[in-house]
């Protein structure tokens, strides 16, 4: 291919070659395994979380009371009224009452849910290789190869097998993705509204998306926080009070309160709930319960509960991350005083690196969380092959890739070891978060008054 603009701008779309195919045909051959998994977890088996979604659909639709209902292996409902209002077209009532007419039957919502998951995720990788080459502004090295497919298909197989265990759940992880990338990519662009509502519908269904306001914190961006507070007020308040009325509404947010966020912040989680959000359990990465796990042991009067000194631990690891990402972007994408820098690329990878962090800052994140790392891994790959114009994954990415599908086993483990209760995932998933940290730091500094450079558009390859 020959480019007349040797920048990443100029990589556009190109008809996959025999490399591509093999990626793509990869690609296929996983959706269609997880397609198989998850209808057979949660058809056959009866487990996984869609279920949970699926029957707190029906309940909010029909009365029942929200954070009482329970799919069919007692696992309850844990978010805001707003995700479950979503459910309603997936509605599952409990065995021995009919399916509403107005819900798909269980089998096609599963069937339905999983696509949705797989669209999303695409969606994300397309919007991110996007802004990737719209915002990088970095120079190709000569003779390059054109990545297109490998820049939207490497980084999520190199994450297959937190993607994974995500659909095969039914979690909706992947829109999640979706809502950050898009995000983001609007905050990068400083569109406020834009960014404002899919990081509000984003906080409206799991609550810790509110942690990326961080980013237009720093730069002191108050049209975006103004925006998204308002949208998640909709979102979490008005689309209920329209939906379901005062009185119902009032009621969800005080069983919510009472039985769901008000144990999680003091640390004495409900009775009802403890062994689903108990951190000590070996599939929570969190680097608190993972200290607590390899240095502790739970209290017999708290089983639930962390011991004060992993708590502290928690904290400070919390406040470590967000210090190294305002400190490593420091007059890259934010400035204490003056104009903000105009910085799209280092305001993405800034996002990037606070989505990977979260899985190990959440007090009780699970494995498929580390799917939120896929825009960091997505930057990480290519600003390898700007570097090098080569396309195929180096040694190390293989190693690493190799590394976490093994840490994801070992964190999996049904007969608990001591590589369990170390938590193999989140030690291995400090490597991109430190290389991510160091990419923003290699950025140059940006003059906050020089003018704004204009975003580049992807050209489409001749």
């Amino acid at each position: 291919m020959k480019r007349s603009d040797p920048s990443l701008a100029s990589v556009g779309y190109q008809p996959p070659n025999a490399r591509d195919a093999i990626l793509l045909a990869v690609a296929a051959l996983a959706v269609a395994a997880l397609f198989f998994l998850t209808l057979r977890q949660t058809l056959v088996l009866r487990q996984g979380d869609a279920q949970v979604f699926f029957r707190a659909g029906w309940a909010v639709w029909t009365g029942y009371p929200l954070y009482q209902i329970t799919d069919d292996h007692g696992w309850s409902y844990l978010y805001p009224p707003f995700f479950a209002l979503l459910m309603g077209p997936f509605a599952n009532p409990p065995a021995g009452i009919a399916q509403p007419a107005w819900a798909a039957p269980y089998p096609l919502a599963l069937a339905l849910w999983c696509a949705i998951g797989v669209a999303a995720l695409g969606a994300a990788m397309q919007i991110l290789a996007n802004a990737i080459a719209r915002f990088s502004g970095a120079r190709l090295a000569p003779g390059a190869d054109n990545p297109y497919w490998a820049l939207r298909l490497a980084p999520p197989l190199a994450m297959v097998a937190f993607v994974a265990v995500g659909w095969i759940r039914g979690q909706p992880t992947a829109i999640l993705v979706l809502l950050v990338v898009m995000s983001l990519v609007f905050v990068a662009e400083r569109k406020p509204i834009a960014a404002a509502i899919p990081l509000a519908i984003a906080i409206a269904i799991k609550i810790f998306p509110a942690a990326f306001l961080l980013i237009p914190l720093l730069r002191r961006d108050l049209r975006t926080i103004g925006w998204t507070a308002l949208f998640t007020a909709l979102f979490l308040f008005a689309v209920p009070l329209l939906c379901l009325g005062l009185d119902a509404t009032i009621a969800l947010y005080r069983a919510l309160w009472t039985q769901r966020l008000e144990g999680l912040a003091v640390g004495h989680t409900a009775a009802r709930v403890a062994d689903e959000l108990s951190p000590w359990s070996i599939n929570v990465t969190s680097f608190g319960a993972m200290l607590a796990r390899a240095f502790g042991t739970p209290d017999p009067d708290a089983p639930a509960q962390l011991p004060s000194w992993a708590r502290l631990a928690q904290y400070a690891f919390d406040l470590a991350v967000l210090l190294a990402v305002s400190g490593a972007g420091y007059r890259r994408f934010w400035r204490l005083k003056g104009a903000q820098p105009d910085a799209p690329y280092a305001t993405l990878i800034a996002g990037a690196i606070l989505a990977a962090s979260l899985p190990a800052i959440l007090p009780v994140a699970r494995p498929h969380y580390w799917a939120l790392a896929i825009p960091l891994v997505t930057i990480l790959y290519i600003e390898r092959w700007r570097r090098t114009g080569r396309v195929l994954a180096s040694v190390g990415e293989i190693a690493w890739t190799t590394a976490a599908i093994l840490a994801f086993a070992l964190t999996g483990a049904s007969a608990p070891g001591v590589f369990s209760r170390l938590g193999p995932t989140t030690i291995v998933m400090m490597v991109p978060l430190v290389a991510g940290l160091i990419a923003l730091r290699r950025l140059p500094e940006v003059d906050a008054a020089a003018p704004s450079a204009p975003i580049a558009r992807p050209a489409t390859a001749a």
